[in-house]
């Protein structure tokens, strides 16, 4: 199975798309680590002959009510997190040969416009974070190239171009319907 694919956007320009490992992922995951699971309290008590019991209380309000929290608000959040930052890393692996223009300058290009909006942003700093503002702001503008890359993706995964195209045209009928109503 090919792990890479040269394609044309729409502005012309050929790129080769990568498929990401899922080494990124794990990668991301150990080095954000997952918020602890609150453990229930445990009550010990000694018996009549001396001997000490310990029971676990699953039932105390304030674990359930912790608990509650990490699976609401804690682990979403973490998710969030390794989503974003294996998109950011695998991204970048994406389009690994890409070269940015030397005389590409995201801050002459837009950084007034972003700053009216997020008054305390800054370029992302490094050669990749450059590379990564080129990438977003630049390279996947348009949506039709998006898509590309999307299903690219898909079929750099193994699935069949009917399997996409099947999934992308039940998309369509979907967006459609709620438009329309």
């Amino acid at each position: 199975m090919a792990r890479s694919k040269v394609v044309t956007f729409s502005n012309g320009m050929e790129v080769r798309i990568h498929i990401p490992p899922r080494a990124i992922r794990d990668m991301v995951e150990k080095a954000i680590p997952k918020p602890p699971e609150p453990e229930p309290p445990v009550r010990t008590d000694t018996n009549v002959v001396g001997k000490e019991i310990s029971m676990t209380i699953w039932d105390a309000p304030a674990y359930l009510q912790a608990h509650e929290r990490w699976e609401q608000v804690d682990v979403p959040a973490w998710e969030a997190r390794v989503a974003e930052e294996t998109d950011r890393r695998g991204t970048l692996w994406m389009f690994k040969e890409l070269e940015v223009p030397e005389d590409w300058d995201i801050e002459a290009e837009i950084g007034d416009l972003i700053r009216m909006d997020e008054p305390d942003w800054q370029p992302t700093p490094g050669e990749l974070g450059r590379k990564r503002d080129y990438i977003q702001w630049e390279l996947l503008v348009d949506p039709d190239d998006a898509l590309l890359v999307q299903t690219t993706l898909m079929e750099l995964a193994g699935m069949s171009r009917e399997r996409i195209d099947a999934f992308l045209a039940s998309f369509r009928n979907q967006v459609e319907r709620e438009t329309s109503q």
